[in-house]
């Protein structure tokens, strides 16, 4: 079988059962949480939940939004999956052989599973839903995740061997989770619009209300068997985190993610028949420039600005405490946690670079902000107040969801502030933001160097993780050098959910579904 990631365990992690304002404590995952102290997992039933964003396509090779991760995973599946601790582990590829040259990847597909139409899963299926995400006209924000794909062949009905153009040691994290899903042929119409999910997940979709709601019925013929314990589960767009509380409160929702941080401590005291949980997250939040454009082509600009952005009063003043203060996109804890030096906190001297600059009063600049994340209009303003201190005023240029993912997929912007979904390996991070190859689809920020591009591409063929990490160091001090984002912090992950929810528990990056936990592991009682 392939390597699987080596484990880690946050230290901080709180998960807290309110009921009738008392509060008892326990780690996630304890005797406590566990599906057996909490009785006998009853079928049926109908689960509603609140995601942040709204969904932006019902095609599972097309999205791009973050809750439409969440919405397909419970929908459809991948090769491979990512545990409690992202570990990788198989899911619809039960086992993987790897070639001594590391070109050749066989995977054997798991026995009696079955889509959503009926129809068996085989190698071909595989074959095409891989090929479609490759191929541009599709337009996948997945597709250079498989750009060093050289060949699919469906060796039977059973066996898919990917043949790559040169070894690449991140490629079973490329085919994990629900960013590469298997889907059937049958699922996309000859003009290729996809209007419905089709996979092999524990429910599958009946009704797409665009901005309203998706509903999903359990997949009788799962091929996890006796699972999903839930009939129904209704997903909501809802992206005012004071409504999602509001309707999690009144017993109109059941589950929600991303509760505001403003209300997580006093919940934590106050709140009665709801399960609070906050940990240690993965999803980075970062500055991003735009390095093709003035002021921010100037690397002087931006370092100035690492040097003025004070990272713990941001944490402070619009994530309420809620996160650890970073340098790069991996945690502290990770085995892909580098040891680089943070850029001080110098106000004279990001002052004097502006000096040099040519901007010795400072200028005035719009910074991109969507309704869609509130929170983050929150931190714009705080960085706002920061940067006037060193003469630059932000202008807050705000959108709706749908026009700020338009505008930043064309790199019509001067600066955002936002963070990044979790990723498994340091290449989804690295390659994808700062690759010249990368620059018309995950590179925001068109950062271009050469030796940063030749690093990048040896650390992608280097096996022995040490050495591995030796590289990235060396690439991070660049990238931190010349700025082209800053990274603030990690903020935590937060979900809340009624106690009428049993047996769910969430993950380091909080999602909904994991292999081995997650939603179709959750029953109802009520």
């Amino acid at each position: 079988m392939g390597r699987s990631a080596k484990k880690w365990c946050p230290s901080r992690r709180e998960f807290l059962v309110l009921t009738g304002g008392a509060a008892a404590a326990a780690a996630l995952g304890g005797a406590r949480t566990s599906a057996e102290a909490q009785g006998a997992p009853r079928p049926g039933g109908t689960l509603r939940i609140a995601v942040s964003t709204a969904f932006d396509s019902p095609d599972p090779h097309k999205y791009r939004s973050v809750t439409n991760f969440a919405l397909f995973s419970l929908c459809t599946n991948a090769l491979t999956e990512v545990g409690k601790n992202f570990e990788l582990q198989p899911s619809l590829a039960e086992s993987w052989q790897v070639s001594a040259t590391g070109l050749e990847y066989t995977f054997n597909l798991r026995r009696g599973v079955k889509f959503h139409t009926g129809q068996a899963l085989t190698a071909e299926e595989v074959k095409f839903s891989l090929e479609r995400i490759m191929n541009p006209k599709t337009a996948s924000a997945q597709r250079s995740d498989l750009a060093l794909v050289q060949s699919i062949e469906a060796l039977d009905p059973h066996r898919v061997k990917v043949t790559l153009k040169q070894p690449f040691t991140p490629f079973l994290t490329k085919v994990a989770t629900v960013r590469v899903p298997i889907i059937p042929a049958s699922s996309v119409p000859a003009d290729g619009t996809v209007t419905k999910a089709v996979g092999t997940g524990p429910w599958e979709m009946v009704e797409w209300k665009t901005n309203e709601y998706v509903r999903l019925r359990r997949f009788k013929e799962y091929w996890e068997k006796g699972l999903p314990y839930i009939d129904d589960v209704i997903v909501r767009p809802i992206a005012d985190g004071n409504v999602r509380l509001t309707g999690l409160r009144a017993g109109d929702l059941d589950l929600i993610q991303d509760v505001p941080f403003k209300d997580v401590d006093a919940l934590k005291t106050t709140a009665k028949d709801l399960v609070i949980y906050t940990g240690p997250g993965s999803w980075p939040s970062y500055i991003v420039f735009n390095s093709r454009k003035p002021p921010f082509s100037d690397v002087r600009v931006r370092r100035a600005i690492a040097h003025a952005v004070d990272k713990k009063a941001l944490i402070a003043g619009h994530l309420w405490g809620h996160a650890q203060v970073a340098n790069q996109p991996f945690p502290k804890g990770s085995p892909w946690f580098l040891d680089v030096k943070e850029k001080e906190l110098d106000l004279a001297k990001a002052k004097k670079l502006l000096a040099d600059a040519g901007y010795p009063t400072g200028f005035e600049v719009p910074i991109l902000v969507s309704t869609g994340w509130a929170e983050f209009v929150e931190g714009a303003q705080v960085i706002q107040s920061q940067l006037k201190k060193i003469g630059i005023a932000l202008k807050l240029d705000v959108t709706d969801l749908a026009t700020w993912v338009a505008r930043v997929n064309k790199r019509d912007f001067n600066v955002f502030y936002l963070w990044y979904s979790a990723r498994y390996d340091p290449d989804d991070f690295y390659r994808r933001m700062f690759h010249t190859s990368e620059e018309t689809s995950n590179n925001r920020s068109g950062y271009k160097n050469a030796a940063l591009d030749k690093l990048l591409d040896q650390a992608a063929i280097t096996h022995d993780q040490g050495e591995r990490k030796k590289m990235y160091t060396q690439g991070l001090q660049a990238i931190i050098e010349d700025a082209p984002v800053i990274w603030t912090s990690i903020p935590d992950v937060s979900l809340a959910w009624r106690t009428v929810l049993k047996g769910f528990e969430t993950n380091l990056g909080g999602y909904l579904v994991f292999r081995g936990g997650g939603l179709p592991r959750a029953w109802l009682e009520r």
